[in-house]
């Protein structure tokens, strides 16, 4: 709940630009007080996130976000801080990488510091395999007890944002928690932490709206939303019903569409902002890195990792499959699968550290500021469409944001243009941060046979 005075909604409705890319946010203004504001609360989500940034609603719109925005990049500071310090050599390295080539993607830079649930889900999954990891590696009380307890505070924050998250948190543990054991060396206590995780999330999973979404689905005739729902949805519905074996082969290529989509190709917004198709490379490598993973670990590492990688593609299937929709319905988005492909990566890209092939390209200087480049060039990229976008509409094309400017936050100090400066110098020195953390960690890690033998990995800091 928050103030009349906050709510929006536009001239037309509550969803003026919503799909309407060329239309700017110009067409937004205030509920004047006392005014009745239908929404729709089919109750999918978790209350924990509205809770707690509920705290932070005041009659100020800008204030609003604004305190929220900054209440989940700490957040993602904090938590992603903590995962760092616990960490091993490997493992660190993984994960500077993971947050380089994955989480500084349109995608991830676009919800972690939003008022939208995934920013905790994506913030709580993508650091949670590195805690189980740092727990099951962890030779000194004090670097389990802190890995044990950043894993429950990751957990907390994805469980309480998004139904969803409970599984994801289940997988990532149980996987996490295989690759995360040394090869004839299970030790029954270390298993404490990763059960009591799966326990709770198997609990948090029936007790909330997971179960619901498991057996009906998240289309509009499941949430009771059919109303608003558009004809050809409904009729899209209706002939899968109809077809369901249809309908899981026409899916199964559109796998590649969420992993393409995940990775800086994916529209933003209400995936009514396209980004450019020109990083269609990246998705291409980072999904190379996942499978030749498989190639690297042995024994129980490699099917640990083959379980995780194998419900990456059958948890979208079936959702869409119970809710008897295509891939291009826009219903099921990528963005519900981003938070379990960052712990798939992160795993992934531990088995390729300390490996002969990954010491040579971390050494070769031009491969590192080639990344670099592109990285970060895309990043800068996507953040000037988002802004284009709200600020005009992206029909407009000029690359000054300052100019044709129509909407823009009242008594705001920075200008788009100003927005845009700042945020391409920090993204490119974060990535050049984040490249060079991996690259000094993953030095230290001898190579290996084994993609992941502990017995040869320094865990000091």
């Amino acid at each position: 709940m928050v103030p009349n005075d906050v709510l929006v909604v536009g001239q037309h409705g509550p969803d003026c630009f919503r799909f309407m890319s060329q239309v700017s946010a110009v067409c937004v203004r205030l509920v004047p007080p006392g005014t009745t504001v239908h929404v729709t609360n089919a109750g999918l989500y978790p209350q924990g996130f509205y809770k707690v940034t509920h705290q932070f609603v005041s009659s100020s719109v800008t204030t609003t976000v604004m305190w929220i925005r900054g209440l989940n990049i700490v957040l993602a500071l904090v938590v992603f801080g903590l995962a760092f310090l616990v960490s091993g050599r490997r493992t660190r390295a993984a994960l500077a990488l993971t947050l380089g080539l994955a989480m500084c993607t349109p995608i991830g830079l676009f919800f972690i510091p939003s008022t939208n649930p995934t920013a905790w889900s994506t913030i709580g999954i993508g650091s949670l395999w590195v805690f189980v990891v740092a727990y099951m590696d962890a030779d000194v009380a004090w670097r389990r007890w802190t890995a044990a307890g950043g894993g429950f505070l990751a957990w907390l924050i994805a469980v309480m944002a998004r139904a969803d998250a409970p599984v994801y948190a289940a997988l990532t543990v149980l996987a996490a928690a295989a690759i995360g054991t040394e090869r004839g060396r299970l030790i029954t206590t270390k298993l404490i932490m990763p059960g009591a995780l799966v326990a709770l999330s198997i609990g948090a999973f029936f007790a909330g709206s997971g179960g619901s979404v498991a057996s009906k689905g998240v289309a509009p005739t499941a949430a009771g939303a059919t109303q608003g729902a558009p004809d050809f949805i409904l009729q899209q519905i209706a002939y899968n019903t109809a077809h369901p074996l249809h309908l899981l082969l026409s899916n199964i290529p559109g796998l590649w569409e969420y992993e393409r989509k995940l990775f800086y190709t994916g529209p933003l917004g209400w995936g009514d902002t396209p980004m450019s198709e020109q990083g269609f490379i990246i998705p291409v490598v980072l999904l190379v890195i996942m499978v030749t993973a498989i190639l690297r670990y042995r024994g129980w590492h490699r099917t640990a990792y083959v379980c995780l990688f194998l419900a990456a593609l059958v948890i979208p299937l079936a959702v869409l499959q119970q809710s008897h929709l295509s891939v291009h319905s826009g219903y099921v988005q990528p963005r519900y699968l981003y938070p379990l492909m960052l712990g798939l990566l992160g795993l992934g890209l531990s088995a390729h550290i300390g490996s002969g092939r990954f010491d040579r390209i971390a050494r070769n200087r031009w491969v590192l500021v080639l990344t670099w480049a592109v990285i970060s060039g895309f990043a800068s990229l996507a953040l000037h469409i988002e802004l284009r976008r709200y600020v005009s509409g992206i029909d407009v094309s000029d690359l000054n944001l300052d100019s044709h400017r129509e909407w823009w936050w009242v008594d705001w100090p920075l200008s788009p243009m100003g927005v845009w400066v700042i945020g391409t110098v920090a993204m490119a020195v974060s990535v050049g941060l984040l490249l060079r953390i991996a690259l000094v960690n993953a030095r230290s890690v001898e190579p290996v046979l084994d993609a992941y033998d502990h017995s040869r990995e320094s865990s000091a800091a």
